[in-house]
C-alpha cells in the first residue's frame, strides 16, 4: 500500500512540475498568433473506435475542411482501431502515439508525457478538443494540454461525474485551473454523448449507426462444420466473467451445437492460454487462438463466425461491425451506456448485439446500476466495491449465470443436439 502511494505521489509531482514548468516557458517564449493547427487528444480501444468513430470523422471532415492541420494523439490500442476503421480519406491526419493517456502509471508513461509536450509545444495550436470521457483518460488528456498554449479547449463529462471527495478535487483543479468542462446528461449513450459534444464545436447532421469494418486480410480459419468464438477475458479486470463459468458454458455448447468452439482473449497472458489448454486437452472442438492472432486475422475469425460470445470487450463491438451476432454477457454497472446501440440510422451491412443480464433481478432496479458514470465501479454498493479492491469482478457481472447465457443465445438459436443443422 505505501509503495503505491509512493508511486502516485512521485507521479504527481512530475506531472504537475512539468505542467507548470511549460506554462511558464509558454510565457516567456509566447508564440506568433497564427494557430492553424487542431489537436484531439483521446484513448481507449478498438470498441471505442467503433462507438465513436462517427464523431471523429465529422471533427475530421470539419476540419480538413477549413484547411486546418489535424493531429490526432492517442494510445496503442485506440490508434489500431481508428487505423482499422478510417478510410485512405484520412490518410493525411498526423498521428501520434502517448500511452501515458491510458493504463497504469509507471516511468515510461511519465517519459512519454513529457516527450510528447515538448514536441507538441513547438507547434501554434489553435483548438485541443478531449476526446474521452473516462475519468483516468480524460484527467491525464486535461494534463497533456496544460502543457501546450492552446486558443481553444473543448472537454466534456457526464453531469455526475465523478463522486467521491478525493475524484471530486481532481476535477475541481483540472476544471477551475485549467479548462472549463462541457456538462452533458447522465444515461446517454456514448455515441450520443460524443454528437452532442462536437455539436457545440460546429453543426453536424450525422445519422449515429454502427460502422462497417471493411475486409482486413484474406484470413480464414477454415473448417466444414463452422465454429462459434468465444472470447475468454478482458483488458478490464472488473469487466471480466469467472473462468470457471467460461468452462462451464463452454461444456454446455458442446453438447448443444455441432460447431467448433473457438477461445480468444483480450488480455492476453499465457497463464490464460494455458488455462483452456488445460481445460480442453484433447478436444478436437476447442481451439485455442488465445494471443495467437494479428488484429487483421483476428477481425477475420470474428467475421467468419456463427456467433460471438464474450463481456463487454472491443470484440463485441466488432462483432457488431462485421455482421455477425454477438452475444454480451452485460452487467449493470454502465448503465446502457455502451448498451444496447442507438442507432438513429440502420446500416444493414451491421448487426447489434444481444445483451445477457442476470436472471434473477431487474438489474435496472439496482441502487448501483449506472455506477461508472459516478467515476468507479461498484459505486453505491460496498460489498461491490471490497470485490473490485480485491481485483474481482463488478457484482452485477459475476451474477450472471451459464444458463442466462445459455436462455438468451436460445431466443435467437434454436440449440440442440438433435438436430441435423447443429
Amino acid at each position: 500500500m505505501l509503495s503505491k502511494l509512493l508511486v502516485k505521489l512521485y507521479s504527481y509531482v512530475v506531472i504537475y512540475g512539468h505542467i507548470f514548468r511549460c506554462k511558464i516557458e509558454n510565457k516567456v517564449h509566447k508564440r506568433k498568433a497564427e494557430k492553424d493547427r487542431v489537436i484531439i487528444l483521446t484513448a481507449g480501444g478498438i470498441g471505442d473506435a467503433i462507438v465513436s468513430l462517427q464523431a471523429y470523422k465529422a471533427l475530421c471532415d470539419y476540419f480538413m475542411s477549413l484547411n486546418k492541420e489535424l493531429y490526432l494523439i492517442t494510445d496503442a490500442a485506440l490508434h489500431t482501431g481508428l487505423k482499422m476503421v478510417l478510410s485512405e480519406k484520412y490518410e493525411e491526419i498526423q498521428w501520434r502515439i502517448c500511452d501515458f493517456l491510458n493504463g497504469k502509471m509507471d516511468r515510461d508513461k511519465l517519459y512519454s508525457f513529457q516527450t510528447l509536450t515538448k514536441e507538441i509545444r513547438e507547434f501554434k495550436i489553435e483548438r485541443i478538443i478531449i476526446m474521452s470521457n473516462i475519468m483516468v483518460q480524460y484527467r491525464r488528456a486535461c494534463y497533456v494540454a496544460a502543457c501546450l498554449d492552446p486558443g481553444v479547449v473543448n472537454t466534456g463529462l457526464y453531469d455526475s461525474y465523478p463522486q467521491g471527495i478525493w475524484r471530486r478535487f481532481r476535477l475541481y483543479a483540472i476544471e477551475n485551473i485549467f479548462y472549463r468542462i462541457n456538462r452533458l446528461p447522465d444515461g446517454l449513450h456514448e455515441s450520443i454523448f460524443w454528437k452532442r459534444f462536437i455539436n457545440k464545436i460546429g453543426e453536424f447532421d450525422y445519422k449515429v449507426s454502427i460502422p462497417y469494418i471493411e475486409r482486413q486480410c484474406a484470413y480464414n480459419p477454415g473448417g466444414e462444420k463452422g465454429y462459434l468464438v468465444i472470447a475468454v477475458d478482458s483488458s478490464n479486470v472488473k469487466r471480466r466473467w469467472p473462468s470457471e463459468n467460461f468452462i462451464e458454458l463452454i461444456n454446455k455448447l458442446l453438447k448443444m451445437v455441432k460447431y467448433d468452439i473457438v477461445l480468444t482473449a483480450s488480455n492476453v497472458t499465457e497463464a490464460t492460454r494455458e488455462q483452456y489448454e488445460t481445460a480442453f486437452h484433447g478436444c478436437s472442438r476447442v481451439i485455442v487462438l488465445i494471443g495467437m492472432l494479428t488484429t487483421g486475422e483476428w477481425v477475420e475469425l470474428v467475421r467468419g463466425a456463427q456467433f460471438v460470445v464474450g463481456v463487454d470487450s472491443g470484440i463485441i463491438h466488432v462483432a457488431a461491425a462485421v455482421s455477425t451476432q454477438a452475444f454480451c454477457i452485460t452487467g449493470a454497472w454502465n448503465g446502457h451506456r455502451f448498451y444496447p446501440y442507438i442507432q438513429e440510422k440502420r446500416n444493414e451491412m451491421t448487426i447489434e448485439p444481444k445483451c445477457i443480464y442476470r436472471g434473477d433481478i431487474d438489474v435496472g432496479q439496482l441502487s448501483c446500476a449506472n455506477c461508472i458514470s459516478k467515476a468507479y465501479y461498484g459505486y453505491g454498493n460496498h460489498n461491490c466495491k471490497n470485490q473490485i479492491k480485491a481485483g474481482k469482478p463488478v457484482l452485477c457481472l459475476l451474477n450472471v449465470s451459464p444458463d442466462d447465457v445459455l436462455r438468451t443465445i436460445g431466443e435467437a438459436f434454436i440449440l440442440t443436439a438433435n438436430r441435423e443443422d447443429y
